[in-house]
């Protein structure tokens, strides 16, 4: 692995970018996941409304 020095410690800017990495990908997974049960909660009090004004 390019990002290892010989002796096997990964360097300070390598472990930051690491960090940075996971924290953005976890945080883009949230987002998706918070999107898809907004959507499926206003699909649902959609249909509920329709339901009522029929």
């Amino acid at each position: 692995m390019g990002c290892f020095k010989a002796n096997g410690v990964i360097s300070r800017e390598t472990a930051h970018l690491k960090i940075k990495n996971a924290v953005y990908e976890n945080l883009q997974y949230t987002i998706r996941e918070q999107h898809y049960f907004l959507l499926h909660r206003l699909q649902v009090e959609f249909y509920l409304l329709l339901g009522i004004s029929r």
